[in-house]
């Protein structure tokens, strides 16, 4: 994978920290829920945006070598 520009370096910094706070967020709303169903639900989307964060991480990681 080529070299990143500082541009995307940025943009890439700026959507993991976002998905960091959609992780965080949904795993609030997880534990705050007493219905089971949503509980799922929030989990659920907790851990799609993990996979994106992880996915984002790995990206960066590659663009800075």
């Amino acid at each position: 994978m080529p070299r990143l520009s500082q541009r995307e370096l940025m943009m890439l910094q700026d959507n993991i920290s976002n998905e960091q706070v959609l992780i965080n967020k949904f795993g609030f709303y997880a534990q705050q829920v007493r219905d089971p169903e949503l509980k799922q639900v929030f989990q659920n989307i907790q851990r799609t945006h993990q996979q994106h964060y992880d996915i984002l991480s790995r990206q960066l990681q590659a663009g800075l070598q």
